[in-house]
């Protein structure tokens, strides 16, 4: 068995720097993806908890801080490596 997934990137991938909103589109398509059992992620060099500009959309995993932090959707810690 294997697991589909799809990795966002949130400045000017799913949050657009000229509406500093995310597009019905792109909402749409995350949705669709869902429906096909396909995994969601999000890969942002910011710190979880300075994600806070993507709404009601929920995702099953985070990686954060370019890789030194990442969490499952329910926020359990997969691997922390940060700087003392």
């Amino acid at each position: 068995m294997y697991i589909q997934a799809v990795f966002f990137d949130i400045d000017g991938a799913l949050v657009s720097f000229k509406t500093h909103q995310i597009p019905q589109s792109t909402i749409e398509a995350i949705e669709s993806l869902r429906q096909k059992g396909i995994k969601l992620a999000i890969a942002t060099g910011r710190s979880l908890y300075d994600i806070n500009n993507l709404g009601d959309l929920v995702f099953d995993g985070y990686i954060t801080a370019n890789g030194a932090y990442c969490v499952t959707g329910e926020k359990d810690v997969l691997h922390r490596n940060l700087i003392s």
